[in-house]
């Protein structure tokens, strides 16, 4: 065997047993509706995040949450998805 067929094998298998399940966890996690309190308006409301695009995230170490939908959208439209930031605080997201 040479170098780069070791490399590329290293490189498959850390994708397939650390990235792929630590992805899948992200996303299977927030892919629901959430029910949280806004901190702007003091109101509970149901969010739904891009679940995507946090599995992809976290499968390469950083993190991207971000709100797809929001009850209290349009209103509030643009807000600075305070919610998520306060829910990742106290370990829900």
């Amino acid at each position: 065997m040479n170098a780069p067929v070791v490399l590329l094998a290293i490189v498959a298998l850390a994708v397939a047993f650390v990235m792929v399940p630590v992805g899948t966890a992200m996303y299977l996690s927030v892919r629901r509706p959430m029910r949280l309190r806004c901190p702007v308006t003091e109101r509970d409301a149901a969010v739904q995040v891009d679940a995507y695009e946090a599995g992809v995230a976290e499968a390469f170490g950083t993190s991207s949450v971000r709100v797809r939908s929001c009850s209290l959208w349009p209103e509030n439209a643009g807000c600075g998805e305070t919610c998520l930031s306060a829910q990742r605080q106290r370990g829900g997201v």
